[in-house]
């Protein structure tokens, strides 16, 4: 696929997407929502995992200090 071939391509798609929007505005609106909530459940789970790791490292660190 040539350069021109490219930018025609992604024109065509960018229509298309914008007349979308254009045409179905609460559709779009509940996609863009959904895609918002789900980043957002990504990064929670990120962070339990991250707080789930730090929780287990201190509880090696305590058993460590205190069972000498």
């Amino acid at each position: 696929m040539n350069d021109s071939e490219f930018k025609q391509k992604a024109t065509d798609l960018s229509n298309r997407a914008i007349n979308y929007v254009k045409n179905n505005p609460r559709e779009a609106f509940f996609d863009v929502a959904a895609l918002v909530v789900a980043f957002a459940l990504m990064d929670i789970d990120d962070a339990l995992d991250s707080i789930d790791d730090s929780t287990a490292l201190s509880a090696a660190v305590d058993y460590s200090t205190y069972a000498r």
